[in-house]
């Protein structure tokens, strides 16, 4: 049985995934499918697909959508979250994902939830006609059901951002400390988690920095182009950092990176941001101090000193 190759981001949110999702999808073997577990309340919801088209009328999306249907019966994409949800939970009562033999009760109490999580991918990348499918959603839920699948050639691109920029990002869409400081604990469970997600599988993850991406974009989509076994090619790079990107083939829907999908740039500009050190997010900067350290430092993360 052929697998379907996914290479999946995971870790925070406001950590660059959508950018790096972009770029990763500009040759043809690769299609980008954004947050796919967000698929059933974008449907529900209405989204518009970055294509200009409501998600049920998408050409993609519709189709796989319709798909689902015939291959899976009443309500798939619906089935799909419910059984996502279901599965996340009791996936977060396994104290240890690295340990594989406490992970094979979990996936036959959810064999059906698989099967359809494994199905959904399988039409994405035959309606897509792309070999490989590059999915930012995230969540170590997701990522430890497409483990779990079977008919899943799974890649993990573990991708984490200094917490202290990622608590300054958050605070440009709520200043209210409680949320920022659940969205900084999330922070510190998913670093967690996708260590035992490592431990788990070392030969298929990667972790990378995103302050080392931003600051040599190039060669890090080249190795990791290399490391998943994808097209080599960056041409679409025009120069080390800067990057011209096609949309043709790209249906991103909210809650992807929403000044991304706004703008539907067609170049960027990839530089590394020093923006949290600025004074005005002292405060939130103290916040991840708090929160995310030291538990920061084992992904290479320092306080200063002195």
């Amino acid at each position: 049985m052929t697998k379907t190759k996914v290479v999946y981001l995971g870790g925070a949110g406001r950590s660059g995934t959508t950018f790096v999702s972009l770029l990763l999808s500009q040759n043809h073997d690769c299609f980008d499918l954004g947050q796919i577990r967000d698929l059933p309340d974008g449907i529900a919801k209405k989204h518009v697909c970055s294509c200009g088209k409501p998600l049920v009328l998408c050409d993609f999306w519709g189709t796989v959508a319709a798909r689902m249907v015939a291959g899976f019966g009443l309500n798939p994409i619906e089935r799909f979250r419910t059984g996502l949800e279901a599965f996340s939970k009791a996936a977060e009562r396994v104290e240890d994902w690295s340990v594989a033999a406490d992970l094979a009760p979990l996936a036959q109490a959810h064999a059906g939830f698989l099967a359809l999580t494994a199905g959904l991918y399988r039409i994405c990348s035959e309606v897509s006609g792309c070999p490989a499918l590059i999915d930012s959603s995230k969540s170590p839920g997701l990522a430890l059901a497409l483990i779990l699948a079977e008919g899943i050639d799974f890649y993990m691109l573990n991708l984490v951002r200094d917490p202290r920029a990622v608590c300054a990002s958050w605070s440009k869409l709520t200043r209210k400390m409680d949320k920022l400081e659940g969205h900084q604990r999330a922070w510190n469970r998913r670093v967690l988690r996708m260590a035992q997600v490592e431990a788990l599988n070392p030969q298929a993850f990667r972790r990378i920095r995103y302050e080392d991406f931003a600051t040599s974009p190039l060669p890090m989509v080249q190795e990791i182009q290399a490391w998943a076994g994808l097209q080599q090619n960056t041409d679409f790079f025009v120069a080390p950092n800067e990057a011209n990107v096609s949309w043709e083939r790209t249906h991103l829907f909210p809650p992807v990176n929403e000044e991304v999908l706004q703008h539907k740039a067609n170049h960027i500009t990839i530089r590394p941001s020093q923006s949290w050190q600025k004074p005005e997010f002292a405060r939130y900067v103290e916040l991840a101090e708090r929160v995310n350290f030291p538990l920061a430092e084992t992904v290479g993360y320092q306080l200063a000193r002195g």
